[in-house]
């Protein structure tokens, strides 16, 4: 595992003693983090994505030399083709790492285990500068330099990467949190936070309406409340239409 991540609650969250979550695996190997400050760190991860993606391709073409080359030993064309077949779904080729570590070491290469899947936290907010209005805000929530509700949609970061991921990176998936944070205003702070993700996930692309963001929002500025609160709900159900149309033209 190769993670990335800002200087601020994710640390928090996942990165530091004592509370790191992350343990080594039987060979004694464990996740590289990186920290940066700012947006800079979505940069360096894309980055290392990236170059690992290009490191894989390159394995690949040495491979497919190893496969044709009519020196190289029957067993060892097996594996090699063995392993360029299941690279794409990282479900099998530990095994044929080790393998082909073993059998390929006279051709002085390495299998590198490449993550096929990467994630986003979503706080829906600038984490780091507690609370600046930022694209990933929804449409009506009340944040700052947005008091009287952001007026524009939520940034469709999932569609984004939907549509990037299939023509660039057909071989890798993403995973998109909902992240509760201290602004959203729930209840007991962050006690309940798997329960709040539950929730979220229970109704569909978190639908956050009933938190504390958009009740004062209702409170300072009904009517404008009214009006960004029912444009958020037409991007919810835009996105779920969008979404839907998606898969179903794909499958």
């Amino acid at each position: 595992m190769i993670k990335t991540k800002a200087t601020g609650y994710s640390s928090i969250w996942g990165g530091l003693a004592p509370w790191c979550p992350y343990l080594v695996n039987s060979k004694r190997l464990e996740p590289a983090c990186v920290i940066s400050l700012h947006e800079d760190n979505t940069e360096i991860g894309f980055g290392m994505l990236i170059s690992s993606i290009q490191r894989c391709k390159r394995i690949i073409d040495i491979e497919n030399k190893v496969v044709s080359s009519s020196d190289t030993p029957q067993e060892v064309k097996e594996i090699a083709q063995y392993w360029i077949a299941n690279v794409k779904p990282i479900e099998k080729p530990h095994s044929t790492n080790d393998e082909l570590k073993k059998t390929l070491e006279e051709y002085e290469t390495e299998t590198p285990l490449l993550a096929d899947l990467y994630k986003v936290l979503d706080t829906e907010v600038y984490s780091n500068t507690k609370g600046l209005m930022i694209q990933s805000i929804p449409r009506g929530a009340s944040v700052k330099f947005a008091s009287s509700g952001k007026k524009t949609t939520k940034q469709n970061l999932k569609y984004f990467l939907q549509c990037k991921k299939l023509k660039r990176f057909p071989n890798h998936s993403n995973i998109i949190e909902y992240t509760p944070f201290l602004n959203h205003g729930t209840k007991d702070e962050l006690v309940n936070m798997i329960w709040e993700e539950n929730i979220a996930v229970k109704y569909w692309y978190w639908t956050l309406i009933r938190e504390v963001r958009f009740d004062s929002m209702t409170k300072s500025f009904r009517k404008e409340a009214e009006r960004l609160h029912a444009l958020l709900v037409t991007d919810t159900t835009a996105d779920y239409k969008r979404y839907k149309n998606f898969v179903c033209n794909e499958l």
